[in-house]
Order: structure tokens, then sequence, then C-alpha cells
């Protein structure tokens, strides 16, 4: 009997580099959000420390009020727009992590149908050595 050779062998192997794939891009895209939730850390510490030290402080003309104003003013936008780029790299997160959900499932799939056929050449190969056994046996029968 020939030996087991799956028919789908390379399109397995072309899932198991997409699979690889999905998962350096959900990587990538993980630090990503972490290093865009780190500035915003930084920034929203920075507005906290501005806001203590406007506490201590004393103003003497309304100039320096309207200036220390639009600057914290200036750091909340830059903030929302930090929240803005989280939530991007969150949902671009969640859809890499749904494509390489996907790519598990095509090449847990593939990877099943390999065993199965596995099994049903081993069942084969049993089959045709169980036959030869019997065969020799009636031969050897035969013969006394």
């Amino acid at each position: 009997m020939k030996s087991f050779k799956f028919k789908l062998h390379k399109i397995l192997e072309v899932k198991e580099i997409e699979l690889k794939q999905r998962q350096r891009e959900l990587s990538g895209v993980m630090e990503q959000r972490i290093q865009a939730e780190t500035i915003l850390q930084e920034m929203m510490k920075q507005a906290d420390q501005f806001v203590q030290r406007l506490k201590e402080q004393q103003f003497r003309r309304a100039g320096e009020i309207s200036q220390h104003y639009d600057y914290y003013h200036s750091l909340m936008e830059e903030i929302k727009t930090q929240e803005k780029v989280v939530e991007s790299f969150l949902q671009k997160e969640e859809e890499a992590r749904q494509k390489l959900l996907d790519a598990q499932k095509e090449q847990k799939i593939l990877q099943r149908l390999k065993e199965k056929e596995l099994e049903r050449y081993w069942e084969a190969l049993q089959k045709e050595d169980q036959e030869l056994i019997d065969e020799l046996a009636v031969l050897g029968l035969a013969r006394q």
C-alpha cells in the first residue's frame, strides 16, 4: 500500500502560515494600543499635575488665568484625541483577534480532516494486512 499523503497538505501549510501571520498582526496591534494607552495615561497625569499647581498658585492678572485656561483646554483636547486613538486601536485589536480566531478554526478543521484521513488510512492498512494473514492461513491449511 502507498504511504499516507494528505491531499490538502499544501492548504494546511498555508493556513498554518496564515495563523502565524494573524498572531503577529494581533501582537503588533496590541503593542500599539498599549503604547497609546501609556501616552494617554501620561497626558492625564500631566493634566492632573497642572490642576494641582493651579490650585496652589495665586494669580495677579487676568491674562495669567486666561493663559492657564487656554493651556488646560488644549491639553484636554489632546487627551480627547488620544482617547480616540486608543479606541481606534481597541477596534483594530478586536478585528485582528477575530481574524486570528477564524484562522485558528480553519486550521483546526483541516487538522481534524487530516487526522480522520490518517485514521482511515491506518484502518485500510490493517484490513489489508489482515486479508494477507487470512490468505496465508488458508494457503497453509491447503498444504496440509
